[in-house]
């Protein structure tokens, strides 16, 4: 199969790993039928969901129980962008929301 080079060699696992990567695969395929079969323009969009300016920053954020028990701040950090396409609507373009982003929370 054309992902054997992905999968790690224990035995057990094998067939898990391969049924996994094959629906990454598959859902991935659908994706791009969705992308490309369509006459739209579509926009990643980075920033995280709640946010208003693209590339706005988040601060880290610690409270003073946190910081007091030795704590680190935390910060988002997006994992998976969101997927909006853009509909133009007499001469107005207004993006629709097709999937959402999906971020993570890491220390600083």
């Amino acid at each position: 199969m054309i992902l054997t080079p992905f999968l790690k060699s224990i035995p057990d696992s094998q067939r898990f790993q391969e049924q996994n990567l094959a629906g990454i695969v598959f859902k991935v395929a659908q994706l791009a039928l969705i992308l490309f079969s369509q006459p739209s323009n579509w926009r990643f969009g980075w920033t995280l969901p709640g946010s208003s300016e693209i590339g706005e920053k988040q601060r880290p954020v610690v409270s003073s129980t946190q910081a007091a028990q030795g704590e680190r701040p935390k910060e988002a950090l997006v994992v998976c962008p969101s997927l909006s396409e853009v509909v133009e609507r007499n001469g107005s373009g207004n993006l629709r929301q097709v999937v959402e982003a999906v971020a993570v929370e890491i220390y600083v």
